[in-house]
């Protein structure tokens, strides 16, 4: 079973580097323990945003965390808990890849937190736009929003699409599910990374990206 990308700069499989990106060229510092089921992963051609690299893990993984960062900047968020940012794009069939045992560590809580979240900021939002809107206007309003088609193309639009972990196979078959469930998590990672402000910095995320849909 191979996957679509690799997960990277994870603590939780004993990772500590820190990366460069100098014409191309990364850098890495990393500290003697790596996780040989990881490294396993590498052996042969990986999938990672499309291209077939034949590198070592830690340049692999370098350079998922470097685009991670940009893309961040890109979006206007701040996540600093590596993990958290992670999790949020590990849909559980890529678990055994990874050396996984336990689905704690797959986007599904996050994607129903983030749903949750997604569904409040929406609902306040069309409200907003109409108050006088009746129930029924309101729910089918944010149903159609929250279409499974509508979130995969706003995840695809944003780019989260190309860090996604998962198992190949479901991709080709299940690929709107997938990619709306990492925008959900995604959404859920910004609120849960800090404790202060990650609620009104998820609100403003989700406001900035559906606003065009709700006008």
């Amino acid at each position: 079973m191979r996957i679509n990308a690799i997960i990277s700069k994870n603590r939780a499989l004993g990772f500590n580097k820190i990366y460069k990106n100098t014409n191309q060229n990364v850098q890495i510092q990393e500290n003697k323990s790596q996780n040989s089921q990881l490294i396993s992963l590498y052996k042969n051609q990986v999938a990672f945003h499309g291209i077939q690299r034949e590198q070592n893990p830690t340049t692999v993984n370098a350079i998922r965390s470097y685009e991670l960062s940009e893309l961040q900047k890109k979006l206007g968020t701040y996540i600093r808990n590596e993990e958290l940012l992670n999790k949020a794009f590990i849909h559980f069939s890529a678990l055994g890849d990874l050396g996984y045992k336990s689905s704690k560590y797959d986007n599904y809580t996050m994607a129903k937190i983030g749903s949750e979240l997604m569904k409040a900021s929406i609902l306040r939002m069309i409200y907003q736009q109409n108050d006088d809107a009746s129930l029924q206007e309101l729910t089918g309003t944010l149903n159609s929003i929250m279409s499974e088609e509508n979130l995969a193309c706003i995840s695809q639009k944003l780019g989260l699409d190309k860090f996604i972990v998962a198992d190949e196979e479901l991709l080709k078959t299940s690929p709107k599910n997938v990619m709306a469930n990492v925008l959900k998590a995604y959404v859920a990672a910004i609120a849960l990374d800090d404790k202060d402000y990650g609620m009104d910095d998820a609100f403003s995320f989700v406001s900035k990206i559906f606003q065009s849909s709700i006008e």
